[in-house]
């Protein structure tokens, strides 16, 4: 279902092409996002996380959302941490995250607010299906990728949404080359033709959603770096930090490594020195997700770990490979492990952390929307072995690090049935 989902938001993105009206303000993505979970309330939780006078809202969307509120469950104590590996103790300590959070003991915790507009009289599912947690918007100037947020958000709660992207010329094109013939369709003379095969791929893309929300607790952060997208719009439309002036995807204690205040990259004097960095720190940590998402923009790309190292580490899921390929057919992207193909080291990033500190198997970077193409591949670049930007995988040279915590439980027996049941489908 990880797959699908994020299908999901490779054909969002590529529908929206151009067909974007305009980017909604920070407050009015807020509000849209309030609206989903009033008229939705069945799918759709909107809740804020509120630490320091700092907010983060996460919107919980799945076929019982009302039942899986953040604010129900509790946040684990700072002091309780992943069990460590069986290994010699590390003398960089601050670089490991268990022995971070054990000195660093933080005097309070997120408090949550929700806007519940359902009923409490569903019973509880007895045992809530995994979650993946997407996030948008932690670069100030990103602007379009909290709005890849909410039309994916949209389209996987609301009826009408789906047919107004699919009403855009770029939408139904999208749509139709997964689920439907890459070949045009053309109206007969009263158009019926046309109409069925639009029917037909509506019932398509509606069984694909259904089975997402099902099976899956789709947690959005559709703004994760506030403060800075109400600077960028205030005037400072070269913002890419927080207005602290630190990167939130710096600021993660595994690997950090300090650097110059003005640096683009600058990820703070410490390890979650951010408000805002600790907010996804304690929203991850109630729930450990089976994926984790990171969305921005600037070239085409879909990334897996190491960010820190230009190889592959330990503990990817066996399917990965198989998961990048399908990126690269369906996006035209370059895929692998970030260091590697980016030809570019990011230090104390949250890619790095979640997987290797929390355990999450699907820890990916997705880069949407590249200037001039930049990212873009052929779509049979990844059977080519010489081609850096998608070559397989297991064609990466492959690096471990000492201060690794916890690994992934790769959750084989699930994803196999998962596998089986495509193949049925097809």
């Amino acid at each position: 279902m990880l797959r699908f989902l994020l299908l999901f938001l490779i054909l969002v993105t590529s529908a929206c092409g151009d067909s974007i009206p305009k980017y909604l303000t920070v407050r009015e993505t807020l509000r849209q996002y309030k609206l989903l979970s009033i008229f939705h309330n069945e799918t759709t939780r909107f809740e804020r996380m509120t630490y320091r006078k700092h907010n983060l809202y996460v919107i919980t969307l799945n076929a019982n959302a009302s039942q899986h509120a953040l604010a129900s469950s509790p946040i684990p104590a700072a002091s309780s941490a992943p069990p460590l590996a069986s290994r010699p103790p590390l003398s960089t300590s601050d670089s490991f995250y268990p022995h971070y959070l054990a000195r660093h003991n933080f005097s309070s915790t997120p408090s949550f607010s929700s806007s519940s507009f359902s009923s409490s009289s569903t019973p509880t599912p007895p045992l809530p299906p995994r979650s993946v947690v997407l996030v948008f918007g932690e670069h100030a100037r990103e602007v379009i990728t909290t709005e890849l947020g909410l039309w994916l958000s949209r389209v996987l709660v609301n009826r009408h949404a789906l047919d107004t992207m699919l009403s855009w010329p770029e939408g139904l094109s999208a749509f139709r080359r997964q689920f439907g013939s890459e070949a045009d369709v053309m109206d007969d003379a009263d158009g019926k033709q046309g109409s069925e095969d639009k029917e037909n791929l509506l019932k398509q893309i509606l069984a694909a959603r259904d089975r997402i929300l099902q099976r899956l607790i789709v947690r959005v952060v559709p703004v994760a770096n506030l403060a800075g997208r109400i600077s960028w719009e205030a005037g400072q439309t070269c913002l890419r930090k927080l207005p602290s002036g630190v990167d939130m995807n710096r600021n993660w204690p595994f690997r950090f490594q300090p650097d110059h205040p003005s640096s683009e990259s600058f990820g703070g004097h410490h390890p979650l020195s951010e408000s805002q960095t600790q907010m996804m720190l304690h929203l991850l940590r109630r729930q450990v997700p089976l994926g984790y998402v990171n969305v921005h923009s600037g070239e085409w790309a879909v990334y897996c770990g190491w960010d820190s190292k230009a190889a592959i580490g330990p503990g990817l899921p066996g399917d990965m490979g198989r998961l990048l390929g399908r990126f690269v057919s369906n996006c035209q992207c370059q895929a692998g492990p970030a260091g590697a193909v980016s030809d570019y080291l990011a230090f104390g990033t949250s890619m790095d952390f979640v997987h290797t500190q929390l355990g999450v198997p699907y820890a990916l970077t997705l880069e949407l929307y590249g200037g001039g193409g930049a990212g873009r591949v052929s779509d049979n670049s990844w059977t080519d072995p010489n081609n850096k930007q998608t070559k397989s995988v297991d064609k990466w040279p492959y690096m471990e690090d000492a201060g690794i915590s916890i690994l992934p439980d790769l959750v084989a027996k699930d994803e196999g049935e998962e596998r089986g049941e495509e193949r049925k489908e097809t």
